[in-house]
């Protein structure tokens, strides 16, 4: 299935987008804020900056996301095929963030393979999604996912500029567990039980979708799964033993 050209041009839209704020605006915005930003060594100089990126896209469709789930009825749950417009412009933004977050690490030298290659999954299952109207409830999942990616993010900055102990690393922790909480495990629970129901009762419809859309939706929701509540038991461990250390 074709991909119209509006999609298309958010995709470039978002993709030419990543590079200002990399490139110009976070290093301006941090001269001003971190004294010997400039001294940085250029991979902790990369992974800032990516991470800023990273907070600017995963807001974006976290708001889009969660709206989409909250205040429309464009995602049912029960439904097999079903095109959501709103879905549609989060994948398109996906594929543009992720192609250039790729380049990105490419061009700088910076490339962590388990990163790339989630950014490389991510590109190509919101290309299928964009492709194939179908099962847009759980996309919509996946993309409200990233509403504890801001915290996430924000960690990884306050790590690489040697803050592992202000109240500022203190809170921003407390609220990534919150998050990462609701937006990964519970609400990826309630969709992997929809999503076994609809195998279930729609089995003969369910099994004659393409098999990319299997594959990304069945196979990637077993993936993401696990290494979601994978993250968070070492997410509240780590959260544990920072505390009993304090005391």
């Amino acid at each position: 299935m074709a991909v119209e050209l509006f999609h298309w041009l958010i995709v470039a839209g978002a993709f030419v987008v990543s590079f200002p704020i990399f490139t110009i605006l976070t290093p301006a915005l941090f001269r001003r804020l971190v004294p010997g930003f400039d001294q940085l060594t250029p991979r902790k100089d990369f992974l800032i900056k990516d991470a800023v990126l990273s907070i600017c896209h995963v807001f974006v469709m976290a708001t889009l996301a969660w709206y989409t789930c909250l205040y429309t009825d464009q995602v049912p749950h029960d439904v097999i095929w079903h095109e959501s417009p709103l879905v549609k412009i989060m994948n398109s933004l996906m594929v543009g963030y992720c192609a250039a977050a790729c380049l990105l690490m490419v061009w700088y030298r910076v490339v962590d393979q388990a990163s790339f290659l989630h950014h490389v999954v991510s590109t190509y299952t919101a290309y299928i999604s964009l492709t194939y109207p179908c099962l847009h409830y759980y996309a919509n999942i996946c993309y409200m996912m990233e509403i504890s990616g801001p915290f996430v993010n924000t960690r990884m900055i306050l790590k690489q500029l040697g803050d592992q102990s202000s109240p500022l690393f203190i809170c921003n922790g407390l609220a990534m567990v919150v998050t990462f909480f609701f937006g990964r495990v519970l609400s990826t629970i309630v969709a992997t039980y929809n999503l076994v129901r609809l195998m279930v009762i729609d089995s003969q419809q369910f099994f004659q979708l393409p098999v990319p859309v299997l594959l990304c939706y069945v196979g990637g929701c077993a993936l993401f799964n696990t290494l979601n509540y994978y993250w968070f038991f070492k997410i509240l461990r780590g959260f544990v033993s920072f505390f009993q250390k304090r005391q």
